[in-house]
């Protein structure tokens, strides 16, 4: 049977899971102001959507688990994709990852899978932004943790799975807080006095990758390629076409960077190459393509990078985890809710939410503006 056959299947019988706990299974409930902090000995989070944002968004609160949580050791379950990212979150002490494709193939590794969840932890945590995932409430399940946390969508009282799986329940909450904070709400719901937390990102380049990033450069100065010393990392691609901003549009800034004396480089990204494509075709002047690569070394390379200009995708999201200045270009989807947090990343949207309305003359001012800011760079004039 194939993989796709396989998937179509399991779409089929994604509720059974949901019947089969709601018919079977009762969580005792739990009192949170016995909870003793230093007494918790290990946590599993669950993030098993596929998304790089979603992960990235998620680092502050794996981080302030750790510090209200300080003797626990934070396991995290996430998709094969998500790993080299989870790996460079220093709060967590394992990664599990969950391949179904391979899991298929090899059926009898399930087991090894669910013995390993199995009875090992004081908290099983769901994560969640926009939508629950079957499976990941299923693992929570399966972990027989004695305080289960997870999101509502709704009332509690419509869905039997959330009201007899979570006993300790996250509420919608604030609906004008950024993703960031509604993820800290997880926490929150746990340890209702939890103060301001810090919202900045979690991640440390792995050394091979750092060397691997500064290797490239090397060979691409050695080639001519990399004539002026200021680095402008350009990702025009995203997972939604509505996400996009036009790629003449990415054409253009590019060009009049390069004439300001930037040295623009353009990754080519799983999907993503239709838009580069298109970019590079409009372009009058030369930029310097990154091949595809794994996460790890994107990041490293961007992290050597003097300012990243990207739409609302997840690769917008670790390059900000890497400390570089970011430019996230908006259309439908709110900055508000969205943008990386700190003052070095910057959002700007078009006007209405259409992106087509965003002009390259406003992403060219701030770009060079931001750049100024370095005195160590020089920057031609118009």
């Amino acid at each position: 049977m194939s993989y796709s056959l396989f998937k179509k299947i399991e779409r089929a019988l994604k509720s059974l899971p949901r019947l089969f706990i709601a018919a079977f299974v009762r969580r005792k409930p739990v009192d949170l102001d016995e909870l003793k902090p230093k007494k918790i000995k290990r946590i599993l989070i669950i993030l098993q959507h596929n998304e790089i944002g979603d992960l990235v968004l998620a680092t502050p609160t794996v981080r302030a688990f750790k510090r209200h949580f300080p003797r626990a050791k934070l396991h995290m379950v996430v998709r094969p994709k998500l790993e080299a990212v989870a790996r460079g979150c220093k709060s967590l002490a394992k990664v599990i990852v969950f391949d179904k494709k391979k899991y298929w193939r090899k059926p009898w590794l399930y087991y090894s899978f669910f013995k390993g969840l199995w009875k090992k932890y004081d908290i099983a945590v769901v994560l969640s932004s926009v939508s629950v995932s079957t499976t990941s409430t299923f693992f929570a399940w399966l972990s027989h943790a004695p305080r289960c946390i997870g999101r509502v969508e709704g009332d509690i009282n419509s869905s039997p799975v959330l009201r007899t799986l979570f006993n300790v329940v996250v509420s919608r909450g604030d609906k004008q807080a950024s993703q960031v904070e509604k993820n800290l709400d997880f926490l929150r719901a746990l340890l209702p006095e939890t103060a301001e937390e810090d919202l900045s990102y979690e991640y440390k380049v792995p050394k091979g990758a750092a060397n691997w990033a500064a290797g490239f450069l090397r060979r691409k100065k050695r080639q001519k390629l990399l004539r002026y010393r200021k680095l402008v990392f350009i990702h025009p691609g995203a997972g939604k076409r509505v996400n996009r901003w036009p790629d003449k549009y990415y054409a253009a800034l590019a060009d009049r960077l390069i004439v300001r004396g930037c040295t623009v480089l353009v990754d080519i990204s799983p999907g993503d190459e239709d838009a580069v494509d298109k970019m590079l075709y409009a372009m009058q002047r030369k930029a310097v393509i990154v091949p595809l690569v794994n996460l790890s070394r994107l990041a490293g390379l961007i992290s050597r990078c003097h300012l990243f200009i990207g739409n609302d995708t997840g690769i917008l999201h670790l390059a900000a985890a890497t400390g570089t200045k970011t430019i996230g270009l908006f259309g439908p989807t709110d900055p508000a809710h969205w943008k990386p947090p700190g003052e070095s990343n910057l959002a700007l949207r078009g006007a209405g939410g259409a992106l087509s309305r965003l002009s390259v003359d406003e992403v060219a001012r701030v770009a060079m503006r931001e750049l100024l800011k370095n005195p160590g760079l020089r920057i031609r004039s118009s």
